[in-house]
């Protein structure tokens, strides 16, 4: 049986919210609370990039601050991330997805960083990581030393359904409540 990677999908640590938010007012960290961060084996995927990248620079580089799109804030972006995560259909070509994001702007001026999925029946692979350029290619910025990652289809089409409904859930609640009452928008 082949060694697996596992993918979660879970709020922020607190840490790395105070860190990289601490300047920001307590509501803004609040919502930033409730972003999913995609962590893979246990390590924030930002934490893998800074590994990745560190052989490149004489210094130490400090953990980025990109964060995902998967916010109860903006239920559509969230739902177009995880469809690009759950990748190709098995047997079509594969798909670039859209990983971390600049929080102030979510622009390709400060870097999206992306990945290659690729998808048989059982295992969905990540490989080629990248920085998107204008074009939208990560052909010219790949990070040379990014491991690939291989997850259990079934576990990783769980772990994206779980977060879906989960931010999704959240939306509908807020939605069917209206602006006015208790916990609308």
């Amino acid at each position: 049986m082949s060694s697996w990677n596992l993918l979660s999908l879970r709020p922020q640590d607190p840490e790395f919210i105070a860190a990289a938010f601490g300047k920001e007012s307590h509501r803004y960290q609040r919502r930033e609370s409730h972003r999913l961060d995609i962590v893979v084996d246990g390590q924030p995927l930002r934490s893998w990039v800074r590994g990745w990248e560190q052989p490149e620079w004489q210094h130490e580089l400090p953990i980025l601050d990109f964060v995902t799109q998967l916010s109860r804030s903006a239920p559509s972006e969230a739902k177009q991330q995880i469809d690009q995560l759950r990748g190709p259909q098995p047997g079509q070509e594969p798909a670039t997805a859209e990983m971390l994001y600049c929080p102030a702007c979510f622009d390709i001026s400060d870097g999206i960083l992306a990945v290659e999925i690729s998808r048989t029946e059982e295992t969905v692979t990540w490989q080629r990581f990248g920085w998107i350029d204008e074009n939208g290619s990560t052909a010219d910025a790949l990070i040379p030393n990014a491991s690939p990652f291989s997850f259990d289809a079934s576990a990783y089409d769980h772990e994206l359904n779980k977060a879906q409904t989960a931010l999704t859930r959240n939306w509908r609640t807020r939605f069917r409540r209206g602006p006015h009452q208790p916990g609308g928008y």
